[in-house]
């Protein structure tokens, strides 16, 4: 029943606090509860809220998406952390902020990127990707798809900086968080160049 009483700030973010609230309750409710058949039914009726387990463990977001298994994606300056709406999480990042490709075998690796993003203004974004430089205009408030030109990843660590010559966005009243572009949906596909 507390569940329904709890505030909107309890189950924001990637991974509502709900359970957690809720924790020292449902252990006190499960030793409380009656030792009967009837009681059996109660525990398992009270216990309900196990199957969220699976959602709450599911795509947990980090820093580091890996691409194969020596080659790693990583976020590094310049992203706020990540922000989650149902199945679908993005991070945003202001201006000069990088993505690192770490490729730990010993051959290059050829990287195709793509992703989706979105801004809340009108702005140019610029991808520069081992010394090639790609624009992409992004209308307010629209989804945007964004491919990278395939890239050569030599062993260690190629970068991707993505920065506009637009100001950032800075939400009225908001936290203070200079915005340039959310970032959705990354993949890659990798390859070792022969």
């Amino acid at each position: 029943m507390l569940l329904f009483c709890l505030g909107p700030a309890v189950w924001e973010g990637p991974h509502s606090a709900a359970a957690r609230a809720v924790l020292p309750l449902t252990l006190a409710f499960n030793v409380l509860a009656p030792r009967t058949r009837a009681g059996l039914a109660l525990l398992v009726a009270g216990n309900l809220s196990v199957l969220a387990t699976p959602s709450l463990l599911r795509d947990v977001p980090s820093d580091t998406i890996v691409l194969a298994h020596d080659a790693h994606l990583e976020f590094r300056g310049g992203w706020y952390g990540w922000e989650r709406q149902g199945r679908e999480s993005w991070r945003w990042c202001t201006r000069g902020a990088v993505l690192v490709v770490r490729n730990e075998g010993s051959k290059p690796r050829a990287v195709g990127m793509s992703f989706r993003v979105r801004s809340p203004v009108d702005t140019t974004i610029v991808f520069d990707v081992a010394g090639a430089r790609q624009t992409v205009p992004v209308a307010g408030d629209r989804m945007v798809p964004v491919e990278l030109p395939p890239f050569v990843a030599p062993p260690g660590e190629t970068s991707i900086r993505i920065d506009s010559p637009d100001p950032p966005w800075q939400e009225p009243g908001g936290d203070g968080r200079q915005l340039t572009v959310s970032v959705y949906d990354v993949r890659a596909t990798v390859a070792v160049v022969r």
